[in-house]
């Protein structure tokens, strides 16, 4: 796969594998929105959990990362793999988490474009 030509400044990534990411990268054993809003994920984080994922079934991520990956820790790593090659696509160092979700990016966009 190719780099992206696009300059981009700001990258923001929702949804959850990035909020569970976050949640891992801080050690939190319990999902708390107001702590995973705005942490940052670098390429060098990702690389550094796909290793570690890699090298863990499910039943194994589920004990060591308890509730913040349950439901999650059979897709953790595939997650964890396209994030870090969207980073490596676009050509950028890290994304920003957000925990908002794409229907808060149409709520925006509605109440600020004329219609």
């Amino acid at each position: 796969m190719g780099k992206s030509k696009v300059n981009i400044e700001r990258c923001l990534a929702v949804a959850g594998t990035p909020t569970t990411l976050a949640c891992l990268k801080k050690g939190m054993t319990e999902y708390f929105e107001e702590q995973i809003e705005g942490q940052v994920l670098t390429k060098s984080d990702l690389i550094e959990f796909v290793d570690e994922l890699s090298t863990l079934n499910p039943n194994e991520i589920r004990v060591k990362y308890n509730n913040v990956v349950q439901g999650r820790e059979d897709l953790i790593l595939t997650g964890t793999l396209l994030l870090l090659q969207c980073l490596e696509y676009l050509d950028i160092e890290m994304v920003e988490v957000s925990t908002r979700g794409l229907r808060y990016g149409r709520i925006y966009e509605f109440f600020t474009n004329d219609y």
